[in-house]
């Protein structure tokens, strides 16, 4: 017979439930009661259930969703600025935008080529003039070898428990006649400043200037001198700053502080429902479907770059309810609806044989989908896959916080929604790293990988596309994981192989094992060193599985 909670119990819960609509985050402390209480505890649950899709529903008309909340988005308390380059005091490669540094050159973990910051018409070494404390300066950097002029980027210095860092932020700085005369009649400039300065926005040098009017170059510095009196500035870099500042507030784009929105291209349209899609990898490579994980269908830049290097071509599809994919119902149905669309979308690209890949909660989806179109799929790999929990036995091998919220969740589905909620308001209040830490309490590797501008960047820019309209995706995906789904293991065709990190915060070895076991899995190979981002940890590892023939 089904437990019922007692009174005091429920009243405590709501009040607390309701708490959460003025401060997000206590959602935290409400996952971890309502754990406690029995699964499914009949009539009261019923009733708590009631109250958590109410305060559900006042969170979200109190915080709703917001575009500039999302590029928010942050790991940890102090702020990770979300730049284009990020180097280490040994000018060591800590993170990269290959979309603004697509030169195979950069690469984390390596030092800067040589080339990068050397002088570009200045006369020194563009790394001299590196910022030497809080002031942010301008800094002229080489984007490939064969770049003559180099790029203009914004460079700020942070110091961090781990050591120094420099943020390198691009700077858009093109020279517009219609900006450029609204500079001139906004400061008062003359011609002769005014062609100085659309000299210098197009990367010439004051030597240059002098030669092209037949002045000396003394005269030219004593140009540049009176136009950094009028504008209030010490430096030729910040005059350049203060120009671009007002392009960019023209165009609307003032203070850049992340991507702009990820856009996804790819979309197909069926009688299913529509599936939109990521292209990663070698375009002409060996077909890998990616089924993602919480976190979205875009990859980190070293991940990317080894399925590139080993002849992949990876097919990431967005699930239900994240961008553009549509949803047709939840749970079991939806992930039968989703397989059914990934079968046509495959059909659609001319893929008759692909590597079935999945990380973390992107589990159930490719089980479903290798059950569905085992003709389709050669093998399928689990990364970091989460497993279903279907014994108290295993429940007991999950790390606290992992099994806190699928017991939660299990007690009463609502609570995911309201968790997922408070989340996203949380990302606005600046509170989000709460999330985090306490999910990963206790496991620095997971805690590092996180807070790691290249994995910011990816929680970002996914975020800024899956989320923006709906958490219908999240919430199910929270739901899913915490049932159990073992029938999906049940009589599978595709060979299934499983890879794990020795140090996984959420899927421990002796779990993998218990689970592996208890469904007739074959044995999981490991990885020294790692944790559950494998992606980040160990993307060679990763590639060279999937490359395996």
């Amino acid at each position: 017979m089904p437990i019922k909670l007692n009174s005091t119990q429920l009243e405590d819960v709501v009040a607390q439930t309701y708490s959460a609509i003025a401060r997000p985050d206590r959602v935290i402390e409400l996952l971890g009661t309502v754990s406690r209480f029995p699964e499914r505890s009949a009539d009261s649950t019923s009733a708590l259930e009631t109250h958590l899709a109410n305060a559900a529903s006042i969170i979200d008309q109190m915080y709703p969703h917001n575009a500039d909340d999302l590029a928010a988005l942050d790991t940890q308390g102090d702020r990770v600025p979300d730049s284009d380059l990020a180097m280490d005091a040994a000018q060591r490669v800590v993170h990269v935008n290959t979309a603004i540094l697509a030169d195979p050159a950069f690469i984390p973990g390596q030092f800067l080529p040589d080339w990068v910051l050397d002088g570009v018409g200045r006369g020194v070494p563009e790394r001299e003039c590196l910022p030497r404390n809080e002031t942010p300066r301008l800094v002229r950097l080489h984007c490939s070898e064969d770049d003559v002029d180099g790029s203009w980027f914004m460079v700020r210095r942070e110091e961090l428990s781990e050591g120094l860092r420099y943020h390198f932020f691009a700077v858009r700085m093109q020279w517009d006649d219609r900006h450029g005369l609204s500079f001139q009649d906004a400061l008062g400039l003359s011609d002769v400043e005014t062609m100085l300065l659309r000299h210098l926005v197009r990367g010439g040098t004051l030597r240059g200037f002098a030669d092209r009017r037949d002045r000396s170059l003394g005269t030219v510095r004593n140009q540049m001198k009176v136009l950094q009196r009028k504008l209030g500035v010490r430096s030729k870099e910040e005059v350049l700053l203060l120009y671009a500042g007002f392009a960019s507030t023209m165009d609307g784009s003032a203070n850049r502080t992340s991507p702009a929105p990820h856009e996804c291209t790819n979309l197909l349209h069926s009688d299913d429902g529509s599936i939109a899609w990521e292209e990663m990898g070698d375009p002409q490579g060996r077909p890998v479907v990616f089924f993602h994980p919480l976190e979205g269908a875009l990859m980190p830049n070293r991940a990317e770059r080894a399925f590139r290097q080993h002849g992949l071509r990876i097919i990431a599809p967005w699930r239900p309810f994240h961008g553009d994919t549509s949803g047709e119902g939840f749970g079991q149905d939806g992930i039968e609806s989703f397989a059914a669309k990934l079968s046509g979308l495959l059909e659609q690209l001319d893929v008759s044989r692909a590597t079935a890949f999945a990380t973390q909660a992107g589990a159930p989806y490719m089980m479903a989908c290798i059950k569905r179109s085992p003709a389709i799929f050669d093998r399928a790999i689990g990364a970091g896959a989460f497993l279903p929990i279907g014994t108290e036995s295993e429940m007991g091998l999950i790390p606290a916080s992992h099994r806190m919220s699928i017991r939660a969740v299990r007690t009463a589905p609502a609570v995911a929604r309201m968790y997922q909620r408070g989340m996203l308001a949380a990302i606005g209040s600046g509170s989000f790293h709460r999330f985090v830490e306490d999910f990963y309490d206790g496991y620095q590797r997971e805690l590092d990988a996180v807070r790691h501008p290249e994995l910011l960047s990816v929680f970002r820019r996914a975020a800024s596309y899956s989320i923006t309209s709906t958490l219908d995706g999240p919430i199910d995906t929270m739901q899913f994981w915490a049932s159990d789904w073992s029938e999906l293991f049940a009589d599978i065709e595709v060979p299934l192989s499983l890879m794990y990190g020795t140090h996984d915060a959420n899927m421990p070895r002796a779990l993998v094992e218990a689970v592996s076991a208890r469904l007739g899995l074959r044995r999981a190979s490991f990885i020294e060193n790692a944790g559950s981002f494998l992606l980040m940890d160990s993307p060679e590892a990763v590639a060279r599985l999937l490359s395996e023939r």
